[in-house]
C-alpha cells in the first residue's frame, strides 16, 4: 500500500509542478476546476436530452438515460460519505508542498466527489445517448485532471471517483430496468404535466 501512495504522490507532484509556469494554463485550469462550470454545463446537456428528441423511440432512450444518470448521481452521493467514514484521506495540500490554484476543501480527498458525480452522469446518460456520454466523459476527464493539477486531489482520488460513478450508474440502470412499472408510472405523471 505504501508503494501505491508513493506512486500516487509522485504523479500528483509531477502534474502540480507546472503550476505557476504558464499563466494561460493556470487561468484555464482555474476556470475549469471551479464548482460550477462543468457540473452546470453537464446538467444542461442532460436537461436538453430529457426534452430533446424527435421520435418516440428516441424520447424513451433519452429519458431512460437521464433517469439512470440522476439515480446514479444519487447512489454515488450515498456511497461517498460511507467511504469517507471508512477511509479519510488528507488533501495533497495538507501533507505535501503544493502549488494551489483552488480553495482548500475540508472533506476527504478520497474519493473525489466531483469525479463521482460527473462520471455517474456520463455513464448513466450512455444508456440513452452515446454522443452525449462521450462529451460528458471528456468533460469528466478534463475536470478530474484540473483538480489534480490545481492541487486539491490525488490521481487515485479521481480514479476512485470514476469507479464509484460507473458502479453507481450501472446499479441505477439495473434498478430502473427492474422497476419497469414504477418507471412507466413516473413517465406517465411527468407527461401528464408536460414535464417530459
Amino acid at each position: 500500500m505504501e508503494t501505491l501512495y508513493k506512486i500516487d504522490s509522485e504523479i500528483f507532484l509531477y502534474l502540480n509542478r507546472f503550476v505557476g509556469k504558464n499563466d494561460l494554463l493556470d487561468e484555464l485550469t482555474q476556470f475549469t476546476v471551479n464548482d460550477y462550470l462543468i457540473p452546470v454545463f453537464s446538467s444542461m446537456i442532460i436537461l436538453s436530452l430529457w426534452f430533446g428528441w424527435q421520435t418516440e423511440e428516441q424520447r424513451d432512450r433519452h429519458q431512460f438515460g437521464v433517469m439512470t444518470a440522476g439515480l446514479g448521481v444519487a447512489i454515488a452521493n450515498a456511497i461517498v460519505p460511507i467511504v469517507t467514514i471508512l477511509y479519510f484521506r488528507e488533501r495533497p495540500f495538507e501533507v505535501l508542498d503544493v502549488n494551489l490554484l483552488f480553495y482548500q476543501p475540508t472533506d476527504s480527498s478520497f474519493p473525489s466527489n466531483p469525479a463521482c458525480i460527473i462520471f455517474a452522469m456520463a455513464w448513466g446518460i450512455s444508456f440513452g445517448n452515446t454522443r452525449a456520454s462521450h462529451i460528458l466523459f471528456s468533460l469528466g476527464f478534463i475536470y478530474s485532471l484540473a483538480r489534480v493539477y490545481s492541487g486539491v486531489c490525488y490521481p487515485a482520488d479521481v480514479l476512485g471517483g470514476l469507479l464509484i460513478g460507473l458502479l453507481s450508474a450501472s446499479a441505477a440502470a439495473y434498478s430502473i430496468k427492474r422497476a419497469n412499472v414504477l418507471r412507466n408510472k413516473f413517465l406517465q405523471v411527468t407527461r401528464f404535466f408536460c414535464l417530459s
